[in-house]
Order: structure tokens, then sequence, then C-alpha cells
């Protein structure tokens, strides 16, 4: 506690709750979104990949904190529920949580999860057709991070061209996810590559979606941490990519 203390503001993580084993279960619940190999405790966490689990002990967390130095951190906790809501493709709460850390961001409004925060309703806004407020969320993200233009390389516009598919635009999202190009080592370019899949599926054209599933695959392959996301994305490639090559034969 002491050492925390004498950290003041910056300390990055989120603050105990000195209330019994609520800061391990939340140390727990970030671990499984993240995806990290190695859970420390196996009674509740015993392997990786548990959004949940993760979500039931998130959802506790705003109502444990009862001081101000635990409420400086909740935005991360609002961001990390609107991101396990957007996995479980519950848009409502997508937004709520998304406004809430925006809200409680304070100071820290330009952080990364204040910058996902606004991605996270790019996507809500895109599932519901409204791409006017998902190119002006995508854009506060981009601001946040010194890149401006939504349609060039950025590291929010494959999450723009996302919005699009979701909202059937299949066509929106290709020509979005074609001109963002980003390099190939970047944490943009799987989600592209993903995007431009599931989007020329939807559109029939198989062999373009086998191309872009099939790139997903091998530029995922080597990553050391799979999240949630990844792990989703990877199992759901490698199943289209052997149904087109079922259906070509």
């Amino acid at each position: 506690f002491f050492s925390l203390q004498r950290m003041g503001s910056n300390f990055q993580g989120i603050w105990p709750q000195f209330n019994g084993d609520a800061n391990f279960y939340l140390a727990r619940a970030h671990e499984a979104f993240d995806g990290h190999r190695d859970m420390n405790n196996p009674y509740y966490f015993e392997q990786k990949n548990k959004p949940i689990e993760a979500l039931k002990v998130l959802q506790l967390a705003p109502s444990a904190a009862k001081f101000d130095f635990q409420r400086l951190n909740l935005f991360k906790v609002h961001r990390l529920l609107a991101s396990l809501y957007y996995y479980f493709g519950d848009f409502d709460n997508v937004e709520k949580e998304a406004h809430l850390a925006i809200e409680n961001g304070g100071s820290n409004n330009s952080s990364t999860d204040i910058q996902i925060a606004h991605s996270l309703l790019a996507l809500t806004h895109g599932k519901r057709g409204d791409y006017v407020s998902s190119v002006r969320e995508t854009q506060k993200a981009n601001e946040l991070i010194g890149y401006p233009n939504v349609y060039s390389y950025n590291v929010y516009g494959c999450q723009l061209a996302k919005a699009h598919f979701l909202g059937g635009d299949y066509q929106g999202a290709v020509s979005i996810a074609r001109s963002v190009n980003p390099p190939k080592t970047s944490y943009a370019y799987p989600g592209c590559m993903f995007v431009l899949g599931e989007s020329f599926l939807e559109l029939g054209n198989a062999s373009e979606a086998k191309e872009y599933f099939g790139e997903y695959l091998r530029v995922t392959e080597t990553r050391q941490e799979k999240d949630i996301f990844l792990v989703r994305g990877r199992e759901r490639a490698a199943s289209e990519v052997t149904s087109l090559n079922d259906s070509a034969q």
C-alpha cells in the first residue's frame, strides 16, 4: 500500500480495493482479457482467455471502488468492460461503458484506454448504420495519437472498416481497409486482413476471402500474446479457409 501511495500519479495500474480478494480478482480479469499464458492462481483462472469469468468479475469492480484514489483508474475498468461487451455483441452496454470510460478518464483523456473507448463507440455506431458518427469517433481516437486523417494509415482505421462491416456496408469496409493499408508489422494489419476476409466472404468472392483469411492466419501465428479477440479470429479464419477449400474441391 505505501509503495503505491509513494508512486502517486505515476501508478498506472488499478488501485487495490482493500476488501478481501477483490484486487486479486480484478487483476485476474485483466489477465484473462489480455490472454496471458500463465495464471498464477489456479483456483480461479486455470487457463488463459476466460472472457465470461472476466466479465463477471469486472462487473463488480465499479461498485467496489469506495475511495477517491480507487476511482482514479475506474476508466480502465469501464474500457475493459466495453471491450468485453463488444466481444459478446452487447452493443448497448458497449456504448454505456465506453462513455463511462471517457467520462471518468479525467487527465488521462489521451490514454490508450480512452482511444479504444472512442474506437468502440465507432464500432457501435457502425453496427447501427450511423457511419458519420463512426468517422467522428474514429477521428477522436486518431487525434489523441496524432493521426488526424481517418482514411490514411492510422491505428484505428481498420476499426472504421470493421464498423462499416458491422453495419452491412461490405463494399465500404473493403474500400476503407484497402485505403488504410497498414504496414505488415503493425498491430492494425491483422485487423484489416480479417475485415477484408469477412467482407469478401459476404460479397461472394471466395478467392479473395480465402486469401485475406489466410494472410490473417499467417501474420498472427507468431504473436506471443493472443487475446480473446485474436483467439476467436484465428478460429473463425481457419474454419472459413477449411470450408472454402472444401467447397473448391
